[in-house]
């Protein structure tokens, strides 16, 4: 049964007339009959008796009526309710992985900035396997790192699956994984989910790159790319905003298992606070989609 059937079942009722309701709702009379013909054939019984002077509610009709009217209340009371529910205020202290906040963490603190103005948010950006230390200690409500992460005490929620692609200057485009064998490769220091990712397609490939240079950052290593000194591995929403300006080529890996997550984790009992719906909604406005919890 659709709510909105149920309210032109109420107004027909409370009108005494399909006419009335039908102006009432700005509704054109054959609509509102066919709507109470669907909710009839739902009911599998009758619930107007039509008659000269407009129409009433059979019997089972003015029971419907009765428990209609308390639906629809309830649910105007739960939607001013929750429209009316006080925005979150307080400190969230979020972590996001190094390689991640190149796509995502000016977005995300701009939005909660501009829609929870009562929120002070602290963000720390390290390796993913540090932000997943502090989370499972306490010393972070919540962290975006690349998973997915399988930790014992922790749960997760998939926010993005990131396609990942070689990246290289606008003007030496990379047409397959191959071509690394003459070109100089760009890579963290630390051990990320990416580097060991391109390590592996280098490794089953059987390609020696003629030169490997190690950045500290993910900064300095885009900065590298964006400069022509080599070519990396990254997310395409790391990538997507200078691929569109003409600054970066990129082309897809080919190989199996080229897509990483970025996913949220959190301990069980931060699922319940004001802080999840605000990283959800977040997330949703950034991104675009987050999964179900896994």
């Amino acid at each position: 049964m659709e709510l909105s059937d149920l309210k032109i079942f109420i107004e027909v009722v409370s009108q005494g007339s399909i006419t009335k309701a039908a102006e009432r709702l700005g509704y054109v009379q054959s609509n509102i009959t066919a709507r109470i013909q669907l909710l009839e054939n739902e009911m599998s019984t009758k619930l107007l008796h039509r008659h000269p002077r407009g129409v009433s509610p059979t019997t089972a009709g003015k029971t419907l009526f009765d428990y209609g009217e308390k639906i629809i209340t309830l649910v105007d009371e739960a939607t001013k309710n929750i429209q009316n529910a006080p925005l979150p205020e307080g400190k969230l202290t979020l972590g996001i992985a190094q390689t991640i906040s190149l796509a995502y963490h000016a977005a995300i603190v701009k939005h909660i900035l501009d829609r929870y103005p009562a929120v002070h948010v602290s963000v720390m950006v390290k390796h993913s396997d540090d932000l997943i230390a502090a989370v499972a200690n306490n010393l972070l409500d919540f962290a975006l790192v690349t998973g997915p992460v399988h930790h014992p005490d922790l749960m997760e929620v998939r926010v993005a699956k990131e396609e990942v692609v070689l990246v290289s200057h606008a003007k030496e485009k990379i047409n397959d994984l191959s071509e690394l064998a003459t070109h100089t490769v760009l890579l963290h220091e630390s051990p990320c989910a990416f580097r060991k990712t391109l390590e592996s397609f280098l490794t089953a490939a059987k390609i020696n790159p003629p030169k490997v240079l190690e950045y500290g950052t993910p900064e300095s290593l885009l900065n590298g790319v964006l400069e022509g000194v080599g070519v990396s591995l990254l997310p395409l929403s790391a990538v997507r905003k200078y691929v569109d300006l003409g600054l970066l080529q990129a082309t897809p890996v080919k190989q199996a298992h080229k897509t990483l997550s970025t996913v949220l984790v959190f301990q069980r009992q931060r699922q319940a606070s004001q802080y999840f719906d605000l990283l959800v909604d977040t997330l949703k406005a950034v991104t675009g989609s987050v999964g179900e919890i896994i």
